[in-house]
């Protein structure tokens, strides 16, 4: 290797690092995301026989759908805020908003301030569900946006394993009482939130953002910090400007529901609903109770069996990272969909030969949770990380943070629906014919 070419390796292994860096901190977000939907499976576990709240049936569903509620608000918000004020104010904005949610909850002493502080995580949640992907998307090359792009589900699927291990966690420490631990489950989240408040400073604004506003200079020195290269910055910048003439109308409602945008419009929120509609985040949520279903009757061994399912979802993602680039969004995600079907197939066929949990062994619980484990991990390789992918790619820059805030807020309806819904019809149809659904 000659020392030229030496030179030009260090270069791009030093700019690599550089976004991958940018990208894990405002991936945080992503943590924030997971960290909320793996810690509910604990809380409801233990709140629903909790004398003080006993939280079963539509209040059940309540807690869990009021926050998707605040996401999907969120998630309009977020994106006006991405566009008017960019896109580190609104992760910014995510952070601050995610700490005092967490601390409302863990100090909750009724049903509708506990409600209400969900509401407020939820927005949270929402405002950074649109900023992340958005943010990672404009500042990758287009030779590692896919995987840089999976950092965001890649982060929220470890912040689903961090809850698991906190609530397995408070659950065997003998010095935390289980009239506790829930208020702890919650109010450690405020931890990754401060982590990322601490971040925002060491990330540049988006180029593309920057010379969309005409910041064109500060645009051009952010380029050069992370392309270490003056004349490659300059190349860059002035692509973005052509790209943005060549862009018609402007990012209004008009426009993006108008004829040009609407094949995109489509493809974003079928992505968005659909990733919901399999019925992911309902195995999440509630996860403990389908194992208390599935024969597992103690605390500590649902928890455990959370843990393994968090740890099969973290390593399929590292695999979907590995592969996004190479095999491609679409054929991941067929072979993916395929799998959760066979996969929610057998956990219903299960649950249907136990007469819906009433007549359990030992063989019944572990192939529901082999079932559960396939079922996530074709998820993490799939549906998963593909969706934020290509809802970040499909849309131009000019309509692009209204778009995926769209795209976005219509996911977190879907989840809400499903989520809420779940309670009922496992209770009235059992959990056989929920899961074939």
């Amino acid at each position: 290797m000659t020392e030229e070419n030496l030179s030009q390796t260090r270069h791009h292994d030093a700019k690599s690092l550089l976004i991958t860096g940018i990208s894990l901190i405002a991936a945080m977000g992503g943590l924030l995301f997971g960290y909320d939907t793996g810690v509910m499976t604990g809380v409801i576990f233990i709140l629903q026989d909790d004398p003080n709240w006993l939280l079963q049936g539509w209040h059940l569903g309540l807690m869990v759908a009021i926050a998707l509620l605040g996401c999907a608000i969120g998630a309009l918000i977020g994106g006006r805020l991405a566009d008017q004020r960019g896109r580190r104010f609104a992760l910014f904005l995510s952070g601050v908003l995610f700490i005092i949610g967490s601390i409302a909850c863990a100090l909750a002493q009724d049903y509708w301030f506990l409600f209400g502080s969900r509401l407020l995580v939820g927005a949270a949640i929402g405002v950074t569900s649109v900023a992340t992907p958005l943010y990672i998307s404009e500042l990758a090359p287009a030779h590692i946006r896919g995987r840089l792009v999976s950092l965001y589900q890649f982060a929220i699927v470890i912040g689903i394993l961090a809850a698991f291990l906190v609530s397995w966690g408070l659950e065997v420490l003998p010095w935390v009482t289980t009239d506790e631990s829930w208020r702890w489950m919650f109010g450690l989240g405020a931890i990754p939130a401060a982590v990322l408040l601490l971040g925002i400073p060491w990330l540049p604004a988006s180029p593309r953002w920057l010379v969309h506003k005409g910041h064109v200079d500060r645009a051009r020195k952010v380029l050069e910090r992370i392309l270490h290269h003056p004349k490659h910055a300059s190349e860059a910048v002035d692509l973005v400007q052509l790209s943005i003439k060549k862009e018609d109308g402007t990012g209004s409602l008009k426009t993006i529901f108008g004829t040009k945008f609407r094949i995109a419009l489509i493809v974003g929120l079928g992505l968005a609903i659909f990733q919901q509609l399999i019925g992911i985040n309902a195995v999440l949520y509630y996860g403990d109770l389908i194992f208390k279903d599935a024969g597992f009757d103690e605390a500590a061994g649902a928890f455990r069996n959370e843990v393994i399912v968090g740890t099969v979802n973290a390593l399929f993602t590292l695999i979907a990272i590995w592969l996004l680039d190479k095999v491609g969004r679409v054929p991941l995600m067929l072979i993916g969909l395929i799998g959760m079907g066979l996969s929610m197939a057998a956990l219903s066929l299960t649950f249907l030969s136990t007469n819906n949990g009433q007549n359990t062994t030992e063989l019944s619980g572990w192939v529901s949770l082999i079932a559960m484990c396939c079922y996530v991990a074709c998820f993490a390789f799939s549906m998963g990380p593909i969706v934020w992918v290509m809802i970040s790619e499909i849309f131009p820059l000019k309509v692009r943070g209204l778009a995926i805030a769209i795209a976005t807020a219509a996911n977190w309806i879907a989840n809400l629906a499903v989520s809420f819904t779940f309670p009922i019809f496992n209770k009235d149809l059992g959990g056989g014919w929920t899961f074939m659904i």
